[in-house]
């Protein structure tokens, strides 16, 4: 079984660090575990979605820097409509702008794990992506 400690890092950390050439480099270095459009986020995608504070990226390397996998999150704006089936307490909690009727909600927009990361791994990242929405 491989090592399963890792640690977390926001991918914004890894740009001040590297600088946006080395830490694009490094992003490419990721082998998914089944292919999906996922990589070719991390790959192309998620420093001009950081960039533009379109998402936040976290990345979860073990002791060798190897990216074990990635979370992606952003706010997606939702219209609730007058009449639905949520409970008037649910939205009294949702913060709905009465002008409007929408909601901003948070989402998770990318996950993936490595071919080298251990079975289960994409639950520890849900739970990340759980821990980061609690914090925010």
């Amino acid at each position: 079984m491989k090592d399963q400690s890792y640690s977390v890092f926001p991918l914004s950390d890894l740009v001040k660090d590297l600088g946006k050439r080395r830490t694009q480099e490094y992003l490419g270095t990721f082998r998914l575990y089944k292919d999906s459009d996922a990589g070719f986020f991390l790959s192309k995608k998620a420093l001009m979605m950081e960039d533009r504070d379109l998402s936040r990226t976290y990345l979860a390397m073990d002791s060798n820097d190897e990216i074990m996998g990635f979370i992606s999150l952003g706010i997606k704006c939702l219209s609730i409509p007058e009449k639905s089936l949520l409970s008037d307490r649910m939205i009294q909690d949702m913060f709905i702008d009465p002008k409007t009727g929408v909601v901003q909600a948070f989402l998770l927009a990318q996950i993936a794990r490595s071919e080298s990361s251990h079975h289960g791994f994409g639950i520890e990242l849900i739970n990340l992506a759980m821990d980061v929405f609690e914090k925010a």
